[in-house]
């Protein structure tokens, strides 16, 4: 048996090695794995896909603004209730094959362009938590049920500054 030189031996080892570390075997690519690229978060419920989710606010007890966008793949209008904690649920009617931008500054050329819905402005009176927590937001639709999602608390600062809940009036009876 004929045995191989050492010089021989040391060049193929470096590319025994090198075809070990460029194999297949590894995890799987990182772009693979579906995820949400943007400050909000995405969720489904029926034939209505939310995506970019998130509320804008500051302070616990303060009013809080739903932005995002929900999408219809089906060929009729939907109705979606939001709701969070205890508040009274909000509704938006979503177009057949068409989309509502959730929390559009007015103005916002986005809101109205070519193959958008509508916008739609769905505000909380009074946030449960301060900006830079979650609180669970439900989606529910008459045909897909409820999906609740975990959605982040954002001040409104930078691209959010324009995304503003509007005052809550408080009356108080005589």
């Amino acid at each position: 048996m004929k045995r191989l030189p050492r010089r021989a031996l040391a060049a193929l080892v470096p590319l025994a090695v090198a075809g070990a570390l460029t194999s297949c075997s590894g995890p799987p690519a990182g772009t693979d794995a579906p995820y949400d690229p943007s400050d909000g978060v995405s969720a489904s419920v029926g034939e209505i896909a939310a995506r970019n989710l998130l509320m804008v606010g500051s302070d616990v007890g303060a009013p809080g603004l739903v932005s995002g966008v929900l999408l219809n793949t089906s060929d009729a209008a939907i109705t979606v209730s939001l709701s969070s904690g205890e508040a009274p649920a909000v509704t938006v009617q979503v177009p057949a094959q068409g989309s509502v931008l959730l929390g559009a500054p007015t103005g916002d050329p986005a809101a109205s362009s070519p193959g958008t819905g509508a916008s739609a402005v769905v505000q909380f009176d009074a946030l449960p938590q301060p900006a830079g927590a979650v609180l669970p937001l439900n989606l529910s639709t008459p045909g897909g049920g409820t999906t609740t999602v975990q959605v982040p608390v954002l001040p409104a600062t930078r691209e959010y500054a324009n995304i503003t809940p509007a005052p809550v009036t408080v009356q108080s009876t005589p």
